[in-house]
């Protein structure tokens, strides 16, 4: 944490981005279907992830030849120490949008209401995809599990990896919002590089914990860099996205795109 502290103060002490060169906006047009179909997907991420699986442990490791070649070959037993790493780096990689605000991007609103966005696009589709898939996590298939996820259900939740989704959703965000207020800055690299070796060093620990299997972890990263990505996109002042819709349905969302 001191080196991302250290790493934001370098940054805010060189950039800052002109309010007339900022390069995005808040609107109704796209901010009240995005902040609904985001909140309905948060929401029925919540109500899914809430429905814990029921599938019955036997009390003994289970079979790793039930795992797949692709997943079977990362397999890790559990560790409690490389849990509360990945925890940390997934808390650093959320946190890098600090960045942003650090290095004065101009408008500090749009910024944060963009990122809340992201986040609970991001939250509630890892937590459907949780609620609607039963997995056990890799450690079930060791020796020594971890009591707590085995008491409260969690050893159900393997897929995709949450912690991975926020990091990627965080580093990909904050180096999307960075490089386009500050298109010619030295420190374009740096963050990019910065706040992405962050995600995928949750990644990576997630996996090392015994938390998650590979696929876990690809599918989270695919999810929060997706996020990260898509809305800010929205929110471009060039015209990006002029091609692209969202429209509210009762059950979610739906996107079109025009060409």
């Amino acid at each position: 944490m001191r080196i991302l502290h250290a790493f934001i103060l370098g940054v805010a002490a060189v950039q800052s981005c002109p309010a007339a060169d900022f390069p995005y906006r808040l609107g109704r047009d796209v901010d009240l279907p995005a902040s609904a179909v985001c909140a309905s997907v948060f929401v029925t991420g919540i109500l899914l992830e809430s429905n814990e699986g029921t599938t019955p442990w036997n009390g003994y490791p289970l079979d790793e030849t039930g795992v797949n070649a692709f997943d079977r070959w990362a397999m890790q037993p559990y560790s409690q120490g490389l849990d509360d790493a990945g925890t940390v780096a997934q808390l650093m990689a959320m946190a890098t949008p600090m960045v942003l605000a650090a290095a004065d991007t101009g408008d500090w609103l749009t910024v944060g209401v963009m990122y809340a966005q992201s986040v609970m696009l991001t939250c509630g589709l890892k937590n459907t995809l949780k609620g609607l898939v039963d997995r056990n996590r890799p450690y079930m298939y060791f020796d020594d599990p971890c009591e707590e996820g085995i008491e409260s259900g969690d050893r159900l939740n393997s897929f995709p990896s949450g912690h991975t989704a926020c990091a990627f959703n965080g580093a990909v965000f904050t180096s999307r919002v960075f490089s386009r207020c500050f298109p010619d800055s030295p420190w374009k690299t740096p963050v990019t590089v910065g706040s992405m070796s962050i995600a995928v060093a949750t990644a990576v620990l997630r996996i090392e914990s015994g938390n998650h299997f590979l696929s876990d972890v690809l599918a989270g990263a695919a999810i929060g860099g997706l996020s990260g990505f898509l809305i800010p996109w929205l929110h471009e002042t060039d015209g990006s996205a002029e091609g692209l819709s969202v429209t509210p349905l009762p059950s979610g969302g739906m996107v079109t795109v025009r060409f």
